[in-house]
């Protein structure tokens, strides 16, 4: 069975399902980012850390970490 599909919200990253959005909001956010760069880069740059920050392989590795070191007791 597939995932669901979500978008990030980048202004306070909670997960919106895509068939949530209005059409013309979203019309109006791109255009919004398309006329202010500073305002796109802001939201790349917390998107692009959010996804280190939840996906990275320091987390990754200390999950799995945590995972062994249960299942052997420590």
């Amino acid at each position: 069975m597939p995932l669901p599909e979500y978008v990030v919200d980048p202004i306070n990253n909670e997960l919106i399902k895509p068939m949530q959005i209005d059409s013309s909001e979203l019309a109006d956010k791109i255009l919004l980012l398309s006329n202010s760069p500073k305002t796109l880069s802001k939201y790349s740059d917390k998107l692009y850390n959010n996804v280190l920050d939840n996906f990275g392989i320091k987390r990754y590795t200390r999950k799995l970490h945590n995972i062994y070191s249960e299942l052997i007791g420590f």
